[in-house]
């Protein structure tokens, strides 16, 4: 019988090399929750951009052949109100809610909404003398920085009233 060294690790190495293997476990993991919790907060940021990229073109569709704007003061926020002909068209924007309401005459109306996540919406309406005016569209959005928010307003939208056509 040979009482010679066996080749493997015994149980006070196991034991010294195991605090490694968990810091090192614990590390991973939390790398992998920030690299999930980015790839999540993109996708919200990349669907928001879609829906005010679609706000602004429908707005900019709606206003090019409206024969009037005007913006007013509603329950939860401002109202853009579109009139073209007997048809009006509404934009009421609540916290980070966009409504788009399309009233034609005789006949039910149609309703869009859209649910933006850490998006704050602002619409102006500015004429200047006899002219119809311009339609403004801006949106303050809150972009995570570290463990809070960082405030980005953008111009989505710059229109003129009744211009139609491609602008």
């Amino acid at each position: 019988m040979r009482n010679g060294c066996r080749k493997g690790f015994t149980l006070v190495q196991i034991i010294a090399i195991l605090p490694v293997f968990v810091v090192i476990l614990t590390l991973s993991l939390q790398a992998e929750r920030w690299i999930v919790q980015t790839q999540v907060d993109e996708s919200r940021m990349l669907s928001n951009q879609a829906m005010m990229r679609d706000i602004a073109r429908r707005l900019q569709a709606d206003a090019r052949f409206a024969d009037s704007a005007v913006v007013r003061r509603g329950d939860d926020g401002p109202v853009l109100e579109l009139v073209r002909g007997d048809d009006t068209i509404a934009y009421r924007c609540a916290e980070n809610r966009i409504e788009r309401t399309e009233h034609s005459a005789g006949a039910e109306p149609i309703r869009y909404a859209w649910d933006l996540e850490r998006v704050l919406t602002h619409i102006k309406h500015e004429s200047i003398g006899a002219s119809k005016g311009v339609v403004w569209i801006l949106f303050d959005c809150r972009l995570p920085m570290g463990k809070g928010y960082y405030v980005d307003r953008r111009l989505a939208m710059a229109v003129r009233v009744g211009g139609g056509g491609a602008s």
